[in-house]
Parts: structure tokens; sequence; C-alpha cells
């Protein structure tokens, strides 16, 4: 990315790249219980685990400068809920959807749900909210905080590549 055509300041852009990188290395290890992270101010962000931060994070913090703040005991880690925002779109296209797309919000504890093609009333919403704040978020991700959000749309929420049309 040229810092230029972002119209960011080098210097934040190389510290953003940095910690990317620091919260890529955290991330692609699911031993170590990552969460979630969010740059939240120019040379400032938060790093959350699962459980207790990896030994070491500290010093890697330090040589990158800035102010991170890191979160601990979260209760969930960024493939729980991944896995949980799966199952809830699969709840949903078992009730005949045709185009599902759940988006996970870690810091806000929240999976927003969109659907469309089918229509639900009050009743038949509420028992599929039920069912996946009972089977998709289990004990683990309720206890943590987290919620479900389900918007119905007129229009597809979601498309799919053709793989089969040809050019």
């Amino acid at each position: 990315m040229d810092a230029e055509a972002t119209g960011v300041a080098p210097e934040q852009l190389n510290w953003e790249t940095e910690f990317s990188e620091l919260v890529t290395s955290y991330s692609m290890d699911q031993s170590r219980g990552y969460s979630y992270s969010e740059i939240v101010a120019p040379r400032e962000a938060v790093l959350a685990f699962s459980g207790v931060a990896p030994e070491g994070l500290d010093e890697k913090i330090a040589t990158l400068g800035g102010r991170v703040k890191v979160l601990e005991h979260t209760g969930f880690t960024e493939l729980e809920i991944q896995e949980a925002a799966g199952r809830a779109v699969q709840v949903v296209l078992d009730l005949g959807a045709t185009s599902v797309l759940a988006i996970p919000d870690a810091r806000d504890r929240i999976i927003t749900v969109s659907f469309s093609g089918v229509a639900l009333d009050a009743a038949e919403l509420g028992r599929v909210q039920s069912i996946i704040e009972d089977d998709v978020l289990g004990g683990g991700l309720a206890a943590a905080g987290f919620s479900v959000d389900f918007e119905e749309s007129g229009a597809a929420v979601f498309e799919a590549d053709d793989l089969a049309r040809g050019e």
C-alpha cells in the first residue's frame, strides 16, 4: 500500500504493518488463544486473548512502540467465533434461505446474521434465534457475552461466484 494514496502518514502505515505482522503471528497459532485485535487510533491498538497473554508479548509490544492495550481472559478465541458464525449460517440455510451471511464482531460480541430468500414470521425468527443462541453459541460464547442479531433482506446478501460458467 502506498501511504500517499491512502492518506495515512508513512510512519502510521509502517506501525500498522508491524502491528498486523505481530497479530498474524498470534492469530495463526491456535495454542496462543488469540481473540481479536483492533487499531483504535494512530499508533494505538487493542490485542485480546482468551486466556493469559503469551509469554514475551510485552517485549514485542515494546519494540513496536505506540500503545497496545492487552486484554486477557475474554473467554473465546477467533476460531470459536468463526465456527459459530458458520453454524449460524447453516441453521438459517436449513430453513430454506437462499442467501445467508454471518459476520462476527468480537469486540462487541455479536454475530450478525443477514439472510434472504425465506420469509420468517416473528415467532419463527425467535425460534431460530433461540436455536442459534443455544446450539451455536453454546455455553462458552454465551458466557463470554455473545449474542445473535438477525437482519432479513429483500435482496441477496451473498452471491457465490459461478465457477462453472465460462467466460
